[in-house]
């Protein structure tokens, strides 16, 4: 048993590239980036719905028989319908296939998980983060990053279609406050959002973090590989047992991190010991480390479209900006959270082939932060095959 590797980063998505680039930057180190989708070296192999992410696209990179999704399939509620949940499976992770809206949690999130015990996580401490990973094209002050390697970017008011621009007036005339910038702390209201989005290429972390360093001779990167549990000595991880097509192998290093997104993560700790036993004793997995919150709290967004039939003359736009740049968030009633929902304005009539998504000019009407939550559990039949997920959403009153 030798370490081949110091650092072995598993999954190369929005925290693995990052970790990827500055862990590199010790050339003393020697670091191993898996990844279990495809990976593409340079510009010119990049599929065109991984590289751009306007509105123009036919198919998007998120469409359920896509390559480069894991394409899951999750539970609603307690025998409710089942629901869509697009994560991505190639470099760069979910960053490669996602909507690119660059929103930031509110402060009460942070300063909450604070409060739990996480006193690393405050609005305060984690603002140098999200400054540092950020190159804000708009606004340039306290609150926003000018160096990093995410550029960001809103729809100009001058370029607003007239969707858009009806929505911003309509909120307007309703009471609720105009909003130029959603990522300014404490805000909220109407206005155009953010973007990792530039002339229509997605700023994900692999054509930004990971092309800068693909140079380096300290870095590896393992695509099409996927992580089938970690290997312990003890309580100690020490390695990883790995698949890569038909083949089955292990490797060893010294640091072992974990971040392959918030479904395979949990699912990796399970298949290798770590969490409740009751969970996997059944699949012949030996307990490792007693860790009953592996794979509780799971969160998401819950969404509900109204579609409204466009005129006859009506025409999609054509630029290379988001159809859904523009966005309400506001406070409902009662709520413990602030800014718990948010409106999507979509000026498009297309659905981009995703069937739960109407036809027609659309608001996606989202609850940003639910007092529910849900689980994580091994397939019944097969804990290496997709994992069961129960959302648990509407599980409260409020």
């Amino acid at each position: 048993m030798k370490n081949i590797y110091d650092t072995v980063i598993v999954g190369s998505g929005s925290a693995g590239s990052i970790l990827a680039n500055r862990l590199s930057s010790n050339s003393n180190r020697n670091i191993l980036l898996i990844e279990a989708g495809n990976d593409y070296s340079n510009e010119e192999s990049i599929p065109k719905n991984i590289f751009f992410g306007h509105g123009n696209l036919d198919l998007p990179a998120s469409y359920e028989s896509d390559p480069h999704n894991w394409s899951y399939r999750g539970e609603s509620t307690d025998g409710g319908p089942e629901i869509r949940i697009p994560r991505g499976k190639v470099i760069g992770g979910s960053s490669s296939i996602n909507a690119q809206i660059l929103l930031r949690g509110v402060r009460d999130d942070y300063d909450r998980w604070a409060e739990f015990g996480n006193e690393e996580w405050t609005f305060e401490k984690v603002l140098p983060y999200f400054k540092k990973f950020e190159k804000d094209l708009d606004f340039s002050d306290d609150y926003h990053g000018q160096d990093g390697y995410i550029k960001v970017k809103r729809v100009p008011e001058n370029e607003w279609d007239d969707v858009h621009r009806a929505f911003y007036n309509s909120c307007i005339d309703y009471g609720f406050p105009s909003c130029p910038d959603h990522n300014k702390p404490d805000s909220t209201g109407v206005g155009p959002l953010a973007f990792n989005q530039i002339d229509g290429v997605r700023q994900s972390t692999s054509l930004t973090y990971l092309a800068d360093i693909r140079h380096r001779p300290n870095l590896n990167i393992k695509s099409n590989t996927y992580v089938s549990r970690i290997l312990f000595d003890g309580t100690k991880a020490i390695g990883l047992e790995l698949q890569s097509k038909s083949e089955q192998f292990e490797i060893y290093a010294e640091q072992i991190i974990l971040c392959a997104g918030a479904i395979e993560s949990p699912k990796i700790l399970l298949n290798s010991g770590v969490g409740d036993p009751d969970k996997f004793i059944n699949h012949g997995i030996k307990p490792v480390i007693d860790l009953p919150g592996v794979g509780k709290n799971l969160r998401d967004h819950p969404m509900a479209y109204i579609a409204w039939e466009p005129k006859l003359d009506y025409q999609n736009p054509t630029t290379n900006y988001s159809r859904v740049a523009m966005s309400l968030r506001y406070t409902s009633k009662n709520s413990n959270f602030k800014n718990d929902m948010i409106v999507y304005m979509n000026s498009s009539t297309k659905n981009n082939g995703n069937p739960e998504v109407p036809n027609g000019i659309k608001a996606n009407l989202t609850l940003n932060l639910e007092e529910s939550s849900g689980e994580i559990f091994l397939n019944e039949q097969d804990p290496t095959d997709y994992p069961r997920l129960f959302y648990n959403y509407l599980d409260t009153e409020n």
